[in-house]
């Protein structure tokens, strides 16, 4: 589960649209019948297109940092995910 705070840049009424977003959130971890939730950071960069008032496209990055303690010693993890959507937008 996750909550951000989302910024858009809208490029005038062409329909194009900068946006970012913060987030924090937790991640469970499942290891060897051990249960663990730990705290993640997140950060995203993304451009879309509306060509209607409801429909639009999306391109966007995200990455996730946490500190992973589930095997007794502490690591520093990221990931990355990126994304293409298809948008409705109501």
């Amino acid at each position: 589960m996750s909550v951000h705070a989302v910024g858009i840049i809208p490029f005038g009424n062409s329909g194009w649209e900068l946006f970012g977003q913060l987030g924090l959130g937790t991640v469970d971890f499942d290891l060897d019948g051990t249960s663990e939730e730990e705290s993640v950071g997140s950060v995203g960069l993304g451009v879309r297109y509306s060509w209607s008032g409801n429909f639009a496209v999306a391109a966007q990055l995200d990455a996730y940092a946490y500190e992973d303690t589930s095997l007794g010693a502490s690591y520093d993890v990221g990931v990355t995910s990126t994304m293409i959507s298809f948008q409705y937008i109501f």
